[in-house]
């Protein structure tokens, strides 16, 4: 099955295109990755009802909650840690311009 935003090639593979920048990847995975990495500023945060929203500094994801200041080089890690430490959930906020691809 093809979803709207993937292309289906002759070769029978899916192409998951960015809606963001001109970039295509090869598994839906890759294309999150990629828009969390290069298509994301900021971070929401719930946590015990209280939404926290910061943005996030280049390839650096520091918790936001009091007194943890636990620090990720990739995002790989972070999402699992707000989630086991704080029992916290993620969003994120997309950039408004393409001025920082």
């Amino acid at each position: 099955m093809t979803t709207q935003n993937s292309i289906s090639t002759s070769s029978s593979s899916i192409v998951h295109p960015c809606n963001l920048c001109s970039e295509q990847f090869d598994g839906a995975d890759k294309l999150a990755r990629h828009k969390w990495r290069k298509h994301v500023n900021a971070v929401q945060v719930i946590h015990e009802g209280i939404t926290i929203v910061y943005s996030k500094t280049e390839n650096e994801y520091i918790c936001p909650i009091d007194k943890c200041n636990r620090t990720y080089k990739s995002a790989n890690g972070f999402p699992s840690h707000l989630n086991a430490a704080h029992n916290a959930s993620l969003s994120t906020v997309s950039k408004l311009t393409d001025d920082d691809n």
